[in-house]
């Protein structure tokens, strides 16, 4: 059984113990090891329910910390989306693209950007991407790749984030997330909020000792994206979510 919460490569000595426990109070009154078999196959569901569910009484969760002098002073910025395309398929990306259709298509004429091209998973990104290029603050951005930041924000080695932009200014870089409003309070939201404003305290910290920029998380509502929106604007308008 699979379950989240459970460290199965830390937790797999007690896993194995209490299976050895099990097994022995069932050979206490069952004759035969053949017996004891068929029980544990038969109901091995409810056995392995009833084992989650006394370790889910322990259970506990380590907080999420960086350690700032790990940081490498200088990465190299991945690839976009490199995904196999040709000339005809590439969209400006003021090009007039109905919103259903703009995850399935490729833009270019980006003039801030560190790529040439990107994919957008709705259009409220692609209108992102043009207040970007429009804003006078904005030096250069990004949407990064999903192994630029290696930031994972739960015990799960596969949970990993990936923030939808990175900008830079004159005075700060921002790590930035569009979120749709009606899932501002998930779980999930909140968790890769936490390990993203993290991660900024970290560069921030390493930064400050080494001449660079602080870095700040920013969540912003989907519903504040519009084309006549300044960056200054949505950054000050961002969602103020109390992170853990």
């Amino acid at each position: 059984m699979v379950h989240e919460n459970v460290d199965y490569e830390q937790c797999a000595e007690l896993i194995f113990d209490l299976i050895d426990q099990l097994k022995a109070h069932f050979k206490s009154y069952l004759e035969t090891d053949d017996e004891v078999n068929k029980v544990l196959v038969q109901r091995r569901k409810s056995i392995a329910d009833n084992i989650y569910s006394q370790m889910n009484e322990h259970f506990y969760k380590e907080k999420v910390s960086y350690d700032a002098t790990a940081m490498r002073p200088f990465s190299k910025i991945e690839v976009g989306f490199g995904g196999k395309y040709i000339s005809d398929d590439i969209f400006d990306y003021k090009a007039n693209i109905p919103p259903q259709d703009i995850k399935s298509k490729i833009f270019k004429g980006f003039r801030k950007s560190c790529h040439s091209m990107y994919k957008f998973d709705s259009n409220t990104e692609r209108i992102f991407a043009a207040v970007l290029e429009n804003g006078s603050v904005v030096l250069k951005w990004m949407c990064p790749n999903i192994k630029q930041f290696n930031i994972y924000y739960d015990r799960d080695s596969n949970s990993q984030y990936k923030p939808d932009f990175v900008v830079e200014t004159e005075g700060k870089i921002y790590m930035i997330e569009i979120k749709d409003s009606r899932k501002l309070e998930d779980e999930i939201v909140i968790k890769k909020a936490h390990a993203a404003t993290e991660y900024c305290r970290a560069a921030t910290e390493f930064n400050n000792v080494n001449g660079g920029k602080p870095w700040e998380y920013v969540l912003i509502s989907h519903e504040e994206v519009k084309l006549n929106s300044s960056f200054d604007y949505l950054v000050k308008n961002a969602v103020k979510l109390t992170v853990r």
